[in-house]
């Protein structure tokens, strides 16, 4: 089936780039600048769009396409100021006005829409286990999220998925190589260290979208986040044991709020979140354990 993918370039792109591309599916990447992309795989290929409207990639749109809207600005800068929170929720909400703008100037139902969202949307919820079902939280993560995922209204023709992403662990970018940085500079607790950390490795978070595609009943909000939930303490006790170096350092919440300011929240606010969606519909996880995707992560 043909899958176009806004935000393709990023993280979780590129990884569902390769894979589903070597699965045999046709892949279109939506790019401001698609002749600067770094090589392709066989079977994907780059798109121009302005990241505002369906302009030029609409006719792209069938009843086989699966859109997968991952675009939006990083969360990773180092202080999040009024004019790059302002950026964080503009990018997003226009890119899924374009999704929408595409749909309707296509005239047709497109197999499925992934919309892109995160665990932010269930905010600092302590020890609370969190489902599919829970509601949203508070603060400005979880605003975001809800906005997010409500710009792709209802009205829209055809199936509708919400991936709340968890934080990604991939040595390509992302969270984890700065949590391996604090690891090799001996912390070990970062705040607290009572607050739920829910992880998830890259390549389930592939395999989880592509699981999301070809399941034709699925719908609705999804959690992606690995099964073994851990404190923020644990998964940094066992990152230092996969690096096989002590990491006895605390890093203070207060001295995180100092330098980091709003952004803090990635790391001190607690998401005890579960997958109950992808287990009840018997997802197949690859790395269900924090030490197996440690494991291979370092290797």
């Amino acid at each position: 089936m043909r899958v176009i993918i806004t935000g393709g370039s990023g993280l979780i792109g590129r990884a569902t780039t390769d894979l589903l591309a070597s699965a045999g599916h046709e892949v279109v990447i939506l790019s401001r600048k698609p002749d600067r992309l770094a090589a392709l795989p066989h079977g994907a290929r780059a798109q121009r769009w302005d990241a505002q409207t369906g302009e030029g990639w609409a006719e792209l749109v069938n009843a086989n396409t699966v859109i997968v809207n991952l675009a939006g600005e990083s969360l990773f800068h180092w202080r999040w100021t009024k004019q790059h929170k302002k950026k964080i929720v503009e990018s997003r909400l226009a890119a899924a006005r374009a999704v929408v703008d595409a749909i309707r100037r296509s005239r047709r139902t497109p197999r499925l829409v992934i919309q892109a969202s995160a665990v932010g949307y269930y905010g600092d919820r302590a020890d609370e286990e969190l489902t599919e079902l829970s509601p949203a939280g508070e603060g400005f993560l979880a605003d975001t999220c809800k906005q997010w995922e409500k710009a792709i209204p209802v009205a829209v023709p055809g199936r509708r998925v919400f991936a709340r992403f968890g934080v990604v662990m991939s040595r390509a970018g992302g969270a984890f190589p700065k949590l391996l940085l604090n690891s090799r500079l001996g912390v070990g607790k970062i705040g607290p260290g009572q607050q739920w950390l829910p992880w998830v490795h890259i390549d389930d978070v592939a395999s989880a979208i592509r699981f999301l595609m070809l399941n034709d009943i699925i719908s609705g909000p999804f959690n992606i986040v690995a099964p073994d939930a851990v404190t923020s303490r644990e998964f940094m006790r066992q990152l230092a044991k996969a690096r096989h170096k002590p990491a006895p350092l605390p890093a203070p919440a207060f001295a995180l709020r100092l330098g980091m300011g709003e952004m803090s929240h990635m790391l001190l606010d607690s998401q005890r979140v579960v997958p109950r969606k992808l287990l009840e519909n018997e997802f197949d996880f690859r790395y269900d354990s924090l030490a197996d995707a440690l494991k291979a992560l370092m290797s």
